[in-house]
């Protein structure tokens, strides 16, 4: 509803997960109050890889100076933070720091799979189809529209629809420009509400043609397409599912640090920044990350490393079938669950979604952390690293214009996507992954590491297992040591 009074109050959160963890958040360099330090500047960390690489640091450090070894640790990041999680988990794993699970919310694991990136290079729009089947029945469009509790199997049913019709008829469609069969196209429009017009006219259907057109006069929201506003309002501008609830967040954060926590500094709280517009994105060679390998090479340190999947029905900014489709390619990992939520973007915001993934959560970290006791902090040590409070008053918070849905640079949207791989194929690319590790940390190119070697080039992976990968007690290891190690303990790479 966009007719409730704002600014919203802020309430006690009955579904907190301070009750099964406790909770650090981390704002990126250039968000938040995170700031980079000379010689430094915040664009230095801007990247893919350098933004992982410091939040790497920063959990390293935090887990020494606050005596937190021995805690169960996991990682929740949403949206672009699952990139970075996937990212992050393979380094901290790497590092020696063993993680006991990686939420992601609403994911963009994979760049490259995305079918409005590109232009020079078309790709089919199969993940988001029954995303498109959801808000259509949302809007009671689709024909015959499910009641909500029977969401589930409505979409179950778009699936089939997007995997063994859609799917292979989209690709002809690309590679031949041949056209669709009319019943394929009356299937569509009874299942997403969308006219059997449009999806001739659009068959390749993007998310923006999409949120511009199934309901006339009106545009969706990015985040939430449930949100929707008169074409040609102030809010159909931008995003009506995020320009309605953002001047809230930003009252309710600033008051919050302010009065409640009477923190003051000099510096600017960064709401919403754009960032993103002078990122680089570049990762394993490509112009566009693809971190399933990332995600995979973490598992294969860690073979009991356990994945959290959170995904809104109504999300059109990462939609739930494209993940889908990217956690597949695990070749269906038992440690991996997904779960779905009749929310978008953010499900939290939903309140019944919000209590269902509380629960699904708590059994999640449960699960994750059987026969695991948490370790408290020390007080002592956190304090030594809060900044002493300033007399000063704090600034306004800052909000740049925001940018929509998966934003990239213009030069990047004209690149060729990366190939996806899978099965042998995405083994040997972990292999590889991992390999890249071992090889640089070899400074003397030898071949092989000592366990001060290992130590010294950051291979706590190696340093703290090195006993047992060092079977013939040569004080040395080798790559082949580290990969029969590996798959000793499960993990699974290549012959």
């Amino acid at each position: 509803s966009t007719t409730v009074p704002t600014p919203f109050p802020l309430v006690d959160n009955a579904e907190s997960l301070l009750d099964v963890s406790d909770l650090v958040f981390v704002d990126a360099i250039g968000s938040g109050f995170s700031e980079a330090i000379a010689p430094n500047t915040n664009r230095t960390f801007w990247g893919v890889d350098e933004d992982a690489g410091v939040f790497r640091d920063f959990v390293m450090r935090y887990v020494t100076v606050n005596n937190r070894g021995a805690s169960p640790k996991f990682l929740f990041g949403e949206s672009y933070g699952t990139t970075r999680s996937a990212v992050l988990a393979n380094l901290l794993e790497s590092a020696g720091v063993a993680l006991k699970g990686v939420v992601l919310q609403s994911s963009v694991l994979n760049y490259n799979s995305n079918c409005g990136l590109f232009e020079t290079v078309t790709l089919p729009c199969t993940g988001y189809v029954p995303t498109y089947a959801a808000v259509g029945a949302w809007f009671t469009l689709a024909n015959p529209s499910p009641a909500p509790a029977n969401l589930a199997p409505f979409v179950a049913q778009a699936r089939t629809l997007a995997s063994t019709q859609f799917d292979p008829a989209v690709r002809i469609f690309l590679a031949a420009a041949t056209p669709p069969d009319a019943g394929l196209l009356t299937q569509l429009a009874n299942a997403t509400g969308m006219s059997v017009a449009k999806w001739q006219a659009r068959f390749n259907m993007d998310n923006t043609y999409f949120h511009d057109n199934l309901v006339p006069g009106a545009v969706l929201g990015y985040y939430d397409a449930r949100m929707s506003a008169p074409a040609g309002s102030a809010p159909s501008q931008q995003d009506p599912s995020s320009t309605f609830i953002t001047p809230s967040f930003q009252l309710a954060i600033t008051q919050y640090l302010a009065n409640d926590l009477r923190y003051t500094t000099p510096s600017n709280y960064v709401l919403l920044g754009n960032t993103i517009s002078s990122w680089n994105f570049s990762h394993d060679g490509h112009g566009l990350p693809d971190t399933v390998p990332d995600l995979a090479a973490a598992m294969a340190h860690n073979p009991k490393l356990k994945v959290f999947s959170a995904n809104g029905y109504y999300d059109l900014v990462t939609p739930f079938y494209t993940t889908e489709m990217d956690i597949a390619r695990f070749g269906g990992n038992a440690n991996i669950v997904t779960r779905f939520y009749g929310g978008g973007h953010m499900t939290y915001l939903d309140d019944a979604a919000r209590v269902q993934q509380k629960a699904d959560m708590t059994l999640f970290y449960q699960a994750a952390t059987t026969a695991t006791t948490s370790v408290p902090s020390s007080a002592a040590s956190v304090a030594a690293e809060t900044p002493a409070p300033t007399a000063s008053a704090m600034p306004a918070a800052v909000m740049e214009v925001p940018l929509r849905g998966l934003w990239i640079p213009a030069e990047l949207r004209k690149s060729r996507p990366a190939p996806q791989t899978s099965g042998d194929e995405l083994r040997a690319q972990v292999e590889r992954k991992i390999r890249q590790g071992f090889e640089a940390a070899d400074a003397k190119r030898g071949g092989s590491l000592t366990l001060e070697e290992a130590r010294a080039a950051g291979l706590g992976f190696v340093a703290r297992n090195f006993d047992a990968i060092d079977q013939r007690r040569a004080g040395r290891v080798t790559f082949d040591d580290v990969k029969r190690f590996l798959r000793e303990q499960g993990a699974q790479l290549p012959d």
